[in-house]
């Protein structure tokens, strides 16, 4: 009788590993939660590293303009005179009204 209860039991334990092994697993992979939530997951970490990439070349190019901006005269220069107008000593500015007889370039 005993014999008879532990072949039951083993071959109980076969069909539940069955069931799990060829339906739940399966079920688990091929649902929303498995692959196709995994596929999505990647798509979206790559979307992030190419951002992450993006931001870390303009962040390159913003330390090497501040290190320029700290250490080169030329380029100190060129700001004031390109963004606040400043001239050096000594310098005249000339300074032309377009006259109205010429062809505008704006559309």
């Amino acid at each position: 009788m005993r014999d008879l209860l532990v072949r039951f039991g083993f071959g109980l334990l076969l069909v539940l590993m069955g069931v799990v092994v060829f339906v739940i697993v399966p079920s688990e992979i091929l649902g929303p939660r498995g692959m196709p939530k995994l596929r999505s997951l990647q798509g979206e970490l790559d979307s992030v590293s190419q951002e992450c990439d993006r931001y870390q070349a303009e962040i390159q190019k913003l330390d090497k303009e501040i290190r320029s901006l700290r250490d080169d005269p030329s380029a100190i220069e060129r700001i004031a005179r390109d963004e606040l107008g400043m001239i050096k000593e000594g310098e005249i500015i000339y300074q032309f009204k377009p006259s109205q007889d010429s062809p505008s370039t704006e559309k």
